[in-house]
């Protein structure tokens, strides 16, 4: 792929679990991939100092400084729920004051893969979303498709039912 069509982004992850794995190893197999990972930030102190090759820069304890740091383009998250609440804020700063774009891991993965990482998904997520509900258009045309049959069987079989 052309990289003036899709240039690399410098990318933080925010997160440490399985699916944060799974996203960065498939980041590593891809290399006209247009996320370039700064770094990681953890939800809490970790002993490995690195997954998959990434480089932990701290916990969330410290990602307001970490954004400042490094700047990114992009900031894929993977919390848990009660780190989720802690973290939103600063997020919303970066969102807005320093124009980062905000990421959730999954729809990252999706786009990356063409997978759906179901596993990561809240019944939440699901339950409100608009994904499994019939598009307008397509309401429309089934409804035109059934009146219009509905004419041509009437006027076919008029005759019939003199």
């Amino acid at each position: 792929m052309m990289r003036w069509l899709h240039p690399i982004k410098k990318t933080l992850v925010l997160g440490t679990g399985p699916l944060v794995v799974e996203l960065l190893c498939e980041i590593n197999q891809r290399p006209d991939c247009q996320y370039r990972i700064a770094g990681i930030v953890a939800e809490a102190p970790r002993e490995k100092p690195d997954i998959c090759g990434h480089a932990v820069l701290g916990t969330m304890k410290e990602v307001h400084r970490i954004i400042g740091e490094q700047q990114p383009d992009v900031i894929v998250v993977c919390l848990s729920l009660n780190t989720a609440c802690l973290s939103d804020h600063q997020l919303l700063e970066a969102g807005l004051r320093r124009n980062v774009r905000i990421d959730h891991a999954a729809k990252v993965y999706e786009r990356l893969t063409g997978k759906l990482p179901i596993e990561s998904y809240l019944p939440e997520d699901v339950i409100y979303s608009d994904a499994f509900r019939p598009a307008k258009v397509s309401l429309l045309s089934t409804r035109f498709l059934s009146l219009t049959g509905a004419l041509i069987g009437t006027f076919l079989f008029a005759p019939l039912m003199l």
